[in-house]
């Protein structure tokens, strides 16, 4: 790859980086061990400026942090701004990840910061060569799967998850907090363990009909929006994938789609059509009873209510990854009304949020709007940035408000 074609593939993977690190510190800013000494000298310097604010040591974090991680992934030769459920890292290698905004928090706070910056980067280098906490678990891991699943390959990857070609989500943060401390054999084994236990293979036991199929995986599957026409990657199987229910069967819902998981201990998988489970079972059968589900798994949801300048904001903040799938749940009106009124407004904008407003205040309907397409903009897993009104007889589209300043 040239010079040209490496900085163009850099600020094609990492231009919001190289944004705010432009703005912290003009280009030309040095490369390398220069460079880190450089941002480690401002460090130094803003650690002791008595009069900076708690907003200047934001914006200082901002733009530190987007400079460590360029110049991170410009040591590494390789890497990216990558981006899930609301959370940013960046990416070295095909495997390494850390979160440079973090660092120099932490860098920050800490009572001698150029110390705490330079183990940070010994971090990251060993995450870069596969020794860090994460990507040698993540090495491992695949290493277990080419060897012990081959039928498995790795389509996503993110810090301690991984997400199989077929759908499957594997969490291996476990795997990292147990072997922190321990040498590579360790790890090794552990994603050996790990791998051995993911459902299917030759190994796995087939049902015998397909009512058993349904009955093993019958209390466990669950609910997950999805945009309409979502496949878990290129050339995967077909999943099963079914309608919200609308208020009024005369107008359907577009644009989002019901998919189904499995949970399997700190992996959940996607139901496919052809699974044995499913292929004879009505969709609709398998959506209610995953809904049933879900109102089980919601006894502790917790839903916030935010005062904002043009009114109340409930805000799903339940952190189990089934948040935006609430909106299935037929209780939902009841909890959102008693703080909204009768009539709301609900988004969905990625996975793991439910956003919901009083549907009758025009202001607040443009606000909640406004969030959904920024927060659906930078989600790693978009479901959509449409409104929905919910009343007691359940979900309909609603047509978002006129922008502000729209003719």
């Amino acid at each position: 790859m040239s010079a040209d074609d490496w900085r163009e593939a850099l600020r094609a993977e990492c231009g919001e980086l190289i944004t705010a690190a432009q703005r912290f510190a003009p280009s030309p800013f040095p490369r390398g061990a220069e460079g880190l000494r450089a941002l480690a000298a401002r460090l130094s310097a803003h650690a002791d400026d008595e009069a900076a604010t708690e907003s200047d040591d934001r914006a200082f974090i901002e733009g530190a942090g987007a400079l460590l991680g360029l110049l991170l992934v410009v040591h590494a030769g390789s890497g990216a701004l990558v981006r899930r459920d609301g959370r940013v890292r960046v990416r070295l290698g095909t495997s390494g990840f850390i979160d440079p905004f973090t660092i120099m928090e932490g860098a920050l706070d800490a009572d001698r910061p150029r110390e705490a910056l330079r183990r940070a980067v010994a971090l990251a280098e060993a995450e870069l060569l596969g020794k860090g906490p994460f990507s040698r678990v993540i090495t491992a891991v695949e290493e277990a799967l080419a060897e012990l699943r081959p039928d498995l390959r790795v389509a996503e990857r993110f810090e301690a998850w991984l997400r199989l070609e077929d759908g499957t989500e594997l969490e291996l943060r476990r795997i990292v907090d147990a072997t922190h401390d321990q040498a590579q054999p360790a790890v090794q084994a552990a994603a050996r363990k790990f791998v051995a236990m993911i459902p299917g293979g030759s190994s796995a036991r087939p049902a015998t009909s397909d009512d058993d199929a349904w009955e093993a995986i019958r209390a466990r599957i669950l609910p997950r929006l999805v945009p309409a026409g979502f496949s878990a990657g290129d050339g995967a199987p077909t999943l099963l994938l079914t309608a919200l229910p609308p208020r009024n069967p005369d107008t359907p819902i577009h644009g989002i789609a019901i998919a189904f998981v499995v949970p399997e201990q700190d992996r959940a998988r996607y139901v496919r059509v052809d699974e044995q489970a499913v292929r004879e079972r009505d969709p609709l059968t398998v959506r209610a009873q995953a809904i049933v589900n879900l109102a089980a798994r919601s006894q502790s949801a917790r839903f916030a209510r935010v005062d904002t300048e043009v009114g109340p904001l409930i805000v799903a903040r339940t952190g189990d990854g089934l948040d935006a799938a609430r909106l299935l749940l037929p209780g939902l009106h009841a909890v959102v009304a008693a703080e909204l009124g009768a009539s709301c407004a609900l988004a969905v904008p990625h996975r793991d949020t439910l956003l919901a407003c009083a549907a009758d205040s025009p202001d607040a309907l443009a606000a909640l709007a406004a969030r959904a397409r920024d927060d659906a903009a930078r989600a790693p897993h978009r479901i959509s940035d449409a409104l929905f009104s919910l009343e007691s007889e359940g979900l309909a589209p609603l047509a978002p408000p006129a922008r502000r300043g729209a003719d």
